[in-house]
């Protein structure tokens, strides 16, 4: 995804003009909405009032600093999630660190270079983007397996045979844009197994006809299935877990997991559902090792760095 193909409203917290006419016609160019404040008292106040997908605030403004407002916004429930960007002079030797520490996402040093300021931007948006549709995703999931099987439950499709409750599980399961399967619990063998869930895993209907979920090595750690059997029948509920599962080709996938037992006269079964999240997952990780490398060179620097605030 580039950036013009969204728009997204950044706020430029910054009392040097340099830096806003810099930032805002860099930003401007890519599709963004730019908006400015020249301190850190009116960056709140803004954000208060207008929705911003992003900001970049310079470390050390005058009166209440960068990571004061960090601080506020993250404590503040409507904003924790917003990504925070901190601006560094090239001649500023505050501590960086302290960035993190205080709830910021990133930094950027002068002098600025427009791939990198673009790309740290882009990052953060579309990671921050993806959480919340992944937030969205997993409560509308949650509210419609349970309604999937609470319909499951009061037309008792397994035993009475209602024909027409049937047909209605039968369009949920095949239209759900989720991995979704029915396995036997005891063994893990597949009873039914949605379109949805070979478009993920790369798997074909000959591969899991007359399988299982163990012996097809759909789990990257067998105990994880064990621990979720034993749960859901101890009673429990297994809502948005992170598992790991293995795809056709070797691949790991990394996926909430939601999971209901289901009883007929005869055998246990498990619906499950997988909601995948392997790329939000990479995302995250990229950036936390980005910070991590940070880190490292910072507190191994054979240069004496002096931590302090202006």
């Amino acid at each position: 995804m580039t950036a013009n193909q969204f728009s997204a409203t950044i706020l430029i917290a910054a009392d040097k003009p340099e830096h806003l006419h810099l930032l805002s016609g860099l930003l401007t160019q890519q599709g963004y909405q730019v908006r400015a404040s020249k301190s850190g008292a009116e960056a709140l106040d803004f954000i208060k009032g207008n929705a911003i997908d992003l900001l970049l605030i310079d470390a050390l403004l005058p009166g209440m600093d960068a990571y004061e407002v960090c601080s506020i916004l993250k404590a503040d429930t409507v904003t924790q999630n917003l990504p925070i960007l901190f601006l560094y002079g090239a001649d500023e030797t505050a501590d960086k660190i302290r960035c993190f520490a205080s709830g910021g996402s990133d930094f950027i040093t002068e002098p600025f270079q427009g791939k990198e300021v673009l790309a740290r931007v882009q990052t953060h948006i579309e990671i921050n983007r993806s959480r919340k549709i992944i937030g969205q995703q997993a409560a509308a999931l949650e509210l419609a397996n349970k309604q999937l099987l609470i319909e499951i439950a009061e037309q008792k499709i397994y035993k009475s045979g209602l024909q027409e409750s049937k047909e209605k599980f039968s369009i949920a399961f095949q239209t759900s844009p989720f991995a979704i399967t029915i396995t036997n619990a005891e063994d893990g063998h597949f009873i039914e197994i949605n379109d949805a869930f070979y478009a993920l895993t790369g798997y074909t209907r000959e591969d899991t006809e007359n399988n299982s979920s163990v012996t097809l090595g759909l789990w990257l750690s067998t105990e994880d299935r064990n621990q979720v059997v034993r749960k859901l029948q101890s009673g429990e509920k297994v809502i948005g877990q992170e598992k790991k599962f293995r795809k056709k080709n070797g691949e790991t996938l990394i996926g909430l997991f939601y999971a209901h037992i289901m009883e007929t006269k005869n055998s246990t079964y498990i619906l499950s559902i997988i909601d995948d999240i392997t790329e939000r997952k990479a995302a995250e990780e990229a950036i936390r090792e980005s910070e991590n490398t940070f880190a490292s060179m910072f507190q191994n620097s054979p240069v004496t760095i002096t931590l302090g605030m202006n």
